[in-house]
């Protein structure tokens, strides 16, 4: 304000000045002058023509004479050139060439012109110097049009030349080159109100001298606007530009000078020990625009207190040498000081640039287009730009200090800090340079501290880059001639996001130094573990590796990444230390081909993160190896990607290799996790842990879709795998032994799969829990023949391996239908379901065996256990805890060794209507069944199973005193049709003594083989007791398996269907019959011993089924028979042990089309009647391999036996004299 009031005041004495000047000079010289009036517009100069044209005036008033002939007053002196052309009004005089030079004391008058109100009215127009004064002095140009008419900019509207004492004003100059041109010496110059507009130099000063006028030169009221420069100043030297306040000022603007609306406002080209003070050279327009002050090619230059705000460019300036900078305000600027191709002189520092303010600019100092340039706060050695303490660079809210294409460059000892509250912008950025060294600056608090764009060969060393978003970005870095292109060492990044950012870049190595080709070395002993967020980050990088680095955080608990890569490609990380972070090594936003090898990154909250990785060139996509994961929470989590494999390599298609020898079984907390994955497969790896005690989670899927998990091992394990909020789910062929949970599912939701997920031959030994369900609702679990299952649980799942089969925990509306949770092996052990703090649960149709509890309920609510199996438990059902509305109704609880049902509440348990394995009741009530403790409200209860059974169970009918029997209902073992019909045995009549056999129709596709054993109550007396009465351990069966000789490795051998099985007895002496025969067809194990198959109990898998044998003699007794081959035929033998009513025999061929007879005629009986040992033999030709014995009753009524396998012996011949047979040959029949 005071350097304002200081130059309105100077301003009001210089007009004064120039009022007694003028007076001076044109009334002194009253009785000389004249005034020559111009009245035409033409451009000529013809004497006598009775017109004065502009150009006879000027040559008049030059030569003071009269030229021509009286047209136009006579020069004298100090002439005034008035006008009156056309009556008045605006007149335009075009010239057809240069007018005359105005070389004496003049006063050009436009605004004489009739009409004239302030705007000019006389417009001379010409291409070139309109009006040129040269050597004039005491000259007035007033209110004057000197603009081009053409098209575009041309020429000079008022060309000045070694004149004095000059004034121009309310003169119009526009679309010119230059508006006013004042050059070669000119002195006490007025530069006033003139419209210089739209020009590409409004006011070009070049050479000026001072003179006495105070300031040399005075420039006011002037308007610049759309003009390129307002003005420039060329050529010159010992130049004060100011607004009058400062002493010796020989160029004055005054305050209401025009400058802010032109594009550049002030220009020095060549000018030398010159200084500029106290202007506004602001843009007053809207958004940024031009530069404020530009100058070029000078020495000794200083600009002090001026005031150049809303440009693109504050002050720029452009091949000086030694120049000041000091207390000007250039804020809110696109860059606010530019500086191209500094020299250094004699000022120390060449440039010093103190107490400016840049805030809100975009760049504070740029340095651009040099080399060899140290910018330090002087204390360096050779410092040529000194940025002093005092400067305002912190300000700078976009970048503080910039270097483009700069070489050979030392910025040191300055603080670009930001010293605002939020980071903003950047402390130092350095583009398309060389051989640039950063040390001992503090860059903080800013979004990126230093920042370098295709740079090569750089150091920086010793740097504060704490506290900022990014502390140092390299983009586009390029090897040079620096080994390593880029050395960066001891720098600090505490608190800063990202501690080294590397973005847009291709072949890069960044390591230690010890790797060849390396070119960003990072010392050892630089801080980057000291970064709380990202050590190091890559962004859009190409072809890289980073190696031997430790990336760990130094702090206290974890902190950070060590790594993050994103949408890069090709990419190795190898032998690094990522420790004590929140995430090792993070890969995200579409990276293709990666390799993680080696690295260590134990002790991390995740060690290694991939997000949004794509296949691209390598096989796999991401190759993980050997890396070490102990003691992180996570080992490798991938999250927000579809169509993804993850595997050893093995599986087809992969993208995501793990390596076996890769240490995921060291992640003590979780070892691979899946998050917001669509359509994925995880196959082939070993997720279990490798240390002493149980420990974290396999696998945790989390909010994914269509997802696959199959041939994974994952053991030792709290859980094995996890899955959370899901759909479409298959979970296959798993090895899931020895966690403490095997399988946890909650909130799984269903999705395109029907049932939502899918569980299958998994193994779950030794597991705690097999399967578990938790915080759901509306779930239903099934084998998948259930209505609405959206998990189903196929009968090959190997949940009887595990501890507890199948739990509830937290389940709303719930429904367990159709599975076997029963335990495989000798011992009781577990749980088959566990139904825990849940509401609405339904359990109906299970089968629970050989658990020490079948089934527990504890909290529930509204829940019932209906139509299931409980046999053979240590307790069949335990209720625990407070329960309300829970029904157990309708089951077949027996055989359970400890108690059938257990409450250990004190509220009744509603029981009724259970068959509790005998038709009196359970034994606590007095009957024979299993026992029930607790309040329990057992009335009535069932005398035979219900029939909803029928579809789970298989029992038959016989009198109690041959005890119950039970078998698991399969559709894969069965004798006959299976169901509950016995439809799949013949029991002919008992002889009086000899070999018994009986034929029975079995089907097998277990998977293991089974064991038949049959029973018939020989004596009569109600039970199987005697040990002639079990069928032999030497079956020889229908199917083509050979007897062993014992109960051991079972007799029906996997993979027959409706095959028949022959079982046999030795009768000893007459049957009491009628009498019954039970048979039993089974798994279980605990059949598979010569002392354990038992004609009653419970056991596994399978059928068993009741028959009468009926009274009456058997017509015949086939002790032997043997088809084998012989020559091209196959010949047949057999004996018979006894005959009664026989005619003959035939040999059947067993065919799909049925049974087809190979002899062509009756092979005749050799007794009727016989209780001797008879041979027979037949030869016949035929490609049959099973075969029928048709006997044929002398009433005409058949019996057939077999059917006999080619090349199996059955029973045991005893030798006699064979009768002889037939051979016949008939065409080959073909049988499969």
């Amino acid at each position: 304000m005071p350097h304002l009031i200081q130059s309105l005041r100077l301003f009001k004495a210089t007009l004064v000045a120039l009022a007694v000047s003028a007076l001076t000079i044109w009334c002194g010289s009253v009785a000389l002058a004249d005034t020559i009036t111009v009245t035409s517009d033409q451009d000529t100069e013809v004497a006598g023509d009775g017109v004065c044209t502009l150009r006879e005036a000027f040559t008049n008033a030059n030569n003071d004479s009269d030229s021509t002939a009286t047209d136009c007053a006579a020069g004298n002196g100090a002439d005034t050139i008035e006008f009156n052309i056309g009556g008045g009004g605006a007149q335009a005089i075009s010239l057809a060439n240069a007018l005359p030079v105005i070389s004496t004391p003049m006063h050009i008058d436009g605004s004489s012109q009739p009409g004239y109100a302030g705007t000019p009215l006389i417009h001379v127009d010409y291409s070139n110097n309109a009006l040129f004064l040269a050597g004039a002095s005491s000259t007035m140009v007033e209110a004057l049009d000197l603009s081009w008419s053409g098209p575009s900019r041309s020429g000079t509207g008022l060309r000045v030349n070694l004149s004095s004492a000059i004034t121009v004003t309310n003169v119009i100059a526009t679309n010119r080159s230059f508006g006013i041109t004042f050059d070669a010496n000119n002195t006490d110059v007025w530069v006033l109100n003139n419209d210089l507009t739209d020009n590409n130099t409004a006011l070009y000063l070049n050479v000026p001298l001072s003179g006495i006028l105070p300031g040399g030169m005075q420039i006011s009221g002037n308007n610049y606007a759309d003009s390129g420069t307002g003005i420039s100043i060329a050529s010159a030297q010992d130049v004060v530009v100011s607004d009058g306040s400062a002493p010796g000022t020989n160029v004055l603007v005054a305050p209401a000078d025009g400058l802010t609306a032109a594009t550049t406002a002030l220009r020095f080209n060549w000018v030398s020990n010159s200084t500029v003070t106290g202007l506004d050279v602001s843009w007053s327009g809207g958004s940024r625009s031009g530069t404020g002050l530009l100058l070029a090619a000078g020495s000794l230059i200083t600009v002090t207190n001026t005031i150049a705000t809303n440009r693109t460019t504050g002050a720029s300036f452009s091949g000086i040498t030694d120049f000041w900078v000091e207390g000007n305000d250039l804020s809110n600027n696109g860059t606010a000081l530019s500086v191209n191709s500094p020299i250094s002189g004699i000022l120390p520092g060449g440039m010093q640039i103190s107490n400016n303010k840049y805030a809100d600019s975009g760049v504070g100092i740029l340095i651009n287009s040099t080399q060899d340039v140290t910018v330090s706060d002087g204390s360096a050695p050779g410092t040529n730009v000194l940025v002093a303490a005092g400067d305002g660079l912190m300000d700078t809210s976009g970048y503080a200090l910039r270097f483009n294409q700069v070489s050979n460059g030392l910025v040191t000892e300055l603080d670009l800090s930001w010293p605002g509250g939020a980071r903003s912008g950047t402390a130092l950025g350095v583009t398309g340079s060389s051989l640039i060294t950063v040390t001992n600056v503090a860059a903080t608090n800013r979004v990126t501290g230093i920042a370098f764009n295709g740079i090569t060969d750089v150091w920086l060393e010793g740097n504060d880059l704490s506290g900022n978003t990014t502390a140092l970005s390299l983009v586009n870095v390029q090897q040079g001639v620096l080994p390593g292109g880029l050395w960066v060492a001891d720098n600090s990044y505490v608190d800063s996001v990202i501690g080294l950012s590397i973005q847009t870049a291709q072949d890069v190595i960044v390591s230690d130094g010890s790797t060849p080709g390396t070119n960003v070395v990072v010392a050892p002993t630089d801080g980057l573990t000291a970064t709380a967020g990202v050590a190091l980050n890559f962004y859009q990088v190409n072809n890289a590796m980073v190696t031997g680095l430790d990336f760990s955080w130094s702090g206290g608990s974890r902190s950070g990444t060590g790594l993050q890569v994103r949408a890069s490609s090709l990419i190795t990380t190898a032998n690094l230390t990522a420790n004590n972070r929140v995430t090792g090594i993070l890969f995200s936003n579409n990276n293709t081909d990666l390799w993680v090898e080696n690295n260590d990154l134990s002790n991390n909250t995740t060690a290694l993160n991939l997000s949004n990785t794509l296949p691209g060139v390598l096989p796999g996509g991401m190759w993980v190896s050997s890396n070490n994961y102990a003691d992180s929470g996570n080992g490798l989590s991938i999250s927000s990607a579809q169509d993804l494999i993850v595997s050893d390599g093995s599986a087809p298609g992969t993208n995501v290799v793990v390596v076996p020898g890769d240490g995921l079984t060291t992640a003590s907390v979780l070892a691979l996790n899946l998050n917001q994955i669509n359509n994925a497969m995880v196959t082939g790896l070993d997720l279990s842990w490798s240390g002493a005690s149980h420990s974290g989670t396999g696998l945790q899927v989390r909010s994914s879709s269509l997802i696959t998990i199959a041939n994974v091992t994952v053991t030792d394990r709290l859980l094995g795998i996890t899955f959370n909020n899901n759909t479409d789910i298959w979970v296959e062929d798993n090895v899931l032994a020895g966690n403490n949970t095997a399988l946890n599912l909650s909130d799984t939701l269903s999705g395109v799969l029907p049932g939502g997920m899918w569980v299958s031959g998994n193994n779950y030994a030794d597991s705690g829990i097999g399967l578990a369900i938790q915080s759901a609702q509306n779930v239903t679990a099934s084998d998948g023949s259930a209505p609405g299952t959206n998990v189903v649980i196929a009968p090959t799942d190997g949940l009887d391996t595990a501890g507890t089969a199948l739990s509830f925990n937290q389940v709303t509306n719930g429904t367990v239908t159709g599975l076997d949770l029963s335990k495989s092996g000798t011992s009781p052990l577990g749980i088959g379901l566990s139904v825990q703090d849940s509401d609405n649960i339904t359990v109906s149709t299970l089968i629970v065996t050989d658990r020490s509890i079948g089934i527990t309920f504890s909290d529930v609510t509204t829940s019932q256990a209906t139509c299931s199996y409980l046999g053979n438990n240590l307790t069949g059902i335990v209720v625990d805890n407070d329960f309300t509305g829970l029904a157990i109704f309708d089951n077949y609880i027996s055989g359970n060794t400890s108690a059938g049902l257990s409450n250990n509440e004190i509220t009744t348990l509603s029981a009724a209507n259970n068959y509790w394995g005998a038709a009196d009741g359970p034994s606590t009530d007095g009957g024979s069944g299993d026992a029930y403790g607790g309040a329990i409200s057992a009335a009535p209860f069932s005398t035979a199973p219900a029939s909803c059974l029928n579809e789970i169970v298989d029992w038959d009918s016989l009198p109690t005193s041959y005890g119950d029997t039970v078998h698991i209902r399969t559709d894969t073992l069965q004798v006959g049709a299976g169901g509950i019909l016995d439809d799949g045995a013949t029991f002919p009549a008992l002889p009086a003594a000899g070999i018994y056999t009986a034929s029975i129709t079995v089907t097998n596709i277990s998977g293991q083989a089974a064991q038949l054993v049959g029973w018939i109550d020989l004596n009569g007396n109600g039970v199987f007791e005697q040990p002639d009465e079990r069928s032999s351990s030497n079956l020889v069966n229908g199917s083509g398996a050979a007897a062993d000789g014992t109960f051991t490795t079972g007799n029906i051998p996997n993979g027959v269907v409706d095959a028949l099985a022959i079982l046999q007895w030795t009768v000893a002496g007459p049957p009491v019959v009628p009498t019954y025969a039970r048979t039993r067809l089974t798994t279980d194990a605990e059949f598979f011993s010569d002392a354990s198959p038992q004609p009653s109990g419970g056991y596994g898998a399978g059928e068993s089924e009741v028959h009468t044998v009926s009274t009456g003699t058997v017509p015949v007794t086939v002790g032997y028979f043997l088809a084998q081959p012989a020559g091209d035929g196959i010949e047949f033998h057999w004996q018979t042990a006894t005959e009664t009513g026989t005619a003959g025999f035939n040999i059947l061929a067993v065919t799909e089309a049925g049974a087809v007879q190979l002899n062509p005629a009756l092979i005749p009986s050799q007794a009727i009647d016989s209780t001797e040992p008879l041979d027979y033999a037949f030869i016949a030709q035929t490609n049959a391999t099973s075969f029928l014995l048709q006997e044929v009753e002398i009433t005409g009524a058949t019996n057939e036996y077999g059917p006999y396998t080619l090349g199996n012996a059955y029973g045991a011949h005893i030798p006699t004299d064979p009768v002889d047979g037939w051979s016949i040959y008939l065409p080959f029949i073909t049988t499969r």
